[in-house]
Order: structure tokens, then sequence, then C-alpha cells
């Protein structure tokens, strides 16, 4: 320091103050190992939590309930003929929507999920927001959040992960992560490593 103080005032620049820095190093990569080079293998249990299981779970039931009620109307009205037993089968039809809906969604979201952690483009997170999903309860409990933004070409992204997994609350804001996100969309993004 005294070198640079040298410095300043042989070029005739007048010190004012002097304030020592931290000598800590700026936290400006993720705690871990970065991601591994796409394509990466990723464990079957970890890519499987992409859709949410409570939904693929009621998507099920209402998919197999709706199905078993129109197959029975209709047998029932194949050998009857009765127009009771018609409407008995056509009543659960809005019912299989609903569950086709719910299960395509939780595949499709589970399939996504796999995709970019297989393929996805690293890039560097800051946790903006932690904490519980007070719009969801699943058997009482609300799940955690977090949510995260990242940039490319100085443009922000955000993502977030919802999960029942305890893991999530240990993150604070400021909190850096690494992220994989899919570089035609970096509108989606996933944690690494998966939660």
């Amino acid at each position: 320091m005294d070198e640079a103080l040298a410095l300043a005032r042989r070029d005739g620049n007048e010190v004012l103050s002097v304030e020592l820095a931290d000598s800590q190093p700026l936290d400006s990569e993720p705690a871990g190992a970065p991601p591994p080079t796409a394509p990466r293998p990723v464990p079957h249990r970890d890519t499987g939590m992409g859709g949410p299981p409570v939904l693929m779970l009621v998507g099920a039931m209402f998919t197999g309930i709706a199905c078993l009620f129109m197959v029975i109307g209709l047998a029932v009205f194949a050998t009857t003929r009765e127009f009771g037993a018609l409407l008995f089968a056509l009543f659960p039809v809005i019912h299989l929507i609903i569950g086709v809906a719910m299960l395509t969604y939780s595949l499709r979201s589970r399939a996504r999920r796999k995709r970019l952690f297989a393929n996805g483009m690293a890039a560097t997170a800051t946790i903006d927001r932690v904490g519980l999903n007070q719009r969801m309860r699943i058997n009482g409990r609300h799940p955690y959040e977090i949510g995260w933004t990242f940039y490319l070409h100085d443009v922000a992204y955000h993502g977030k992960r919802t999960s029942m997994n305890d893991r999530l609350g240990d993150f604070v804001e400021g909190d850096r992560i690494w992220v994989l996100h899919d570089p035609a969309d970096p509108t989606q993004s996933v944690e690494w490593p998966p939660l």
C-alpha cells in the first residue's frame, strides 16, 4: 500500500484518504462444481421430479375412474339399449378431459426438465426468492419455493423450483447457484445439481 501511495504522490496526485478494502474475494461463482458438458447423464430419480407428483397422481385417478365408468356405461348400453346407460357412459367425459390434461401437463413438465438436465447450457444465477409457496398445500404442508435470476447478453431471465424437498429451505437470498437453460428459450431453466 505504501508503494501505491508513493506512486500517486510522485505523479502529482493528492491523496485525500486511504481505505483498506476487504481482502475476501467476491463470490462470483456458485459453490460446487459446474455442470458437466452436454450431453450429460442424469440419474432417473433426479429427472423424474419435474412435474408435480400430486398433479400426476390426480390426473391418473381422474383418467382411470372416468375410463372405468365409461366402459361400464357403454357395456350396459350395448346390452340394454337404455338411454340412461348412455348418459352414465358420457357423464365422465369431462373428468376424462381433466385427467388427460393434468397427465399431459405433468409428463411434458418432466420431459422438459429431463431435456434441460441433459442438454441445457450452464449459467450462474442469483437466488432472489426463498420461502414457502402459500398457494399450494400438500398433506397439510406448504412446499418450498426458490426463485432465481440469471443474465444472458444483458437480459434477465427468471426461473423457479417448487418442491417438498427440505433442502430448498437451506438457501438464502443472494446465494449463487448453477442453472441449466435452453439456448433457444432461456425462459426455461432448471437448477443444478437437481434438487
